[in-house]
């Protein structure tokens, strides 16, 4: 191969991972505007959101401290308890993508991402959480995301994926003088209503912002890496 080829080449390679950038992006991007609770078509239609995790045996899903989920069934399961119910009357789901930082692996076959992820969220169930009366109750909700993809069938698609959730109060309240109650920490089934599956394994990990506490530096930036290998740890 001459000189000319190997540049031909290598550029063909580049517009390809940056191609894979983009089609990352749009994934995720997609999979937040369906995490809207009253947008039940979008979180539950097989057209959008059960097809943007892969369907592995090894695909999994952690969302703060409510557990991992492991396998396609059980995280499509997973979604349905959260937002199954559908709309309802003054619930609203935001969270935003920012300072993303995609690494698309040289053979472009698998890549990781980080993204920070500033949120607020309305739900009337949350005023038992918050002890307002059962209420609906303004929360901010902030936090990170990690996550893994691979391609299935030519087409992107989470492979492990990771909610650190960094800190969680009532809009009236600071982040620095609220702690979510004991009795309501520990994941989704011990939320008011929850009738799902339990974890297929504990919390990996989950430490919000307190006076007392020093935050660790998770989930770290991905580094660029050739191909993905058994002993790389998931998300």
């Amino acid at each position: 191969m001459d000189a000319l080829e190997k540049r031909i080449a290598a550029l063909e390679h580049e517009i390809e991972r940056l191609k894979s950038y983009n089609e990352i992006q749009r994934l995720m991007g997609k999979y937040m505007a369906c995490h809207i609770r009253s947008y039940r078509e979008g979180i539950l239609s097989q057209r959008n959101h059960y097809l943007f995790f892969a369907d592995r045996p090894d695909s999994s899903a952690e969302i703060a401290d409510h557990g991992v989920y492991i396998g396609y069934d059980h995280i499509k399961k997973m979604y349905e308890d959260i937002f199954g119910s559908g709309p309802a009357e003054g619930v609203m789901f935001e969270h935003n993508l920012c300072s993303p930082q995609i690494v698309v692996a040289d053979d472009g076959q698998t890549a990781r991402g980080v993204w920070h992820c500033p949120g607020h969220e309305t739900d009337p169930r949350m005023g038992e959480v918050f002890d307002v009366n059962a209420k609906p109750v303004a929360t901010w909700v902030w936090g990170r995301i990690a996550a893994d993809f691979i391609k299935e069938n030519g087409e992107w698609k989470i492979w492990h994926y990771h909610w650190y959730r960094l800190f969680r109060c009532p809009f009236y309240k600071s982040w620095v003088d609220y702690r979510i109650p004991e009795n309501m920490q520990g994941g989704a089934d011990r939320m008011p209503g929850y009738t799902g599956i339990k974890r297929d394994k504990p919390t990996t990990y989950h430490k919000m912002y307190a006076l007392d506490r020093e935050l660790d530096p998770v989930p770290p930036c991905p580094e660029p890496y050739a191909t993905w290998t058994n002993d790389r740890p998931p998300v």
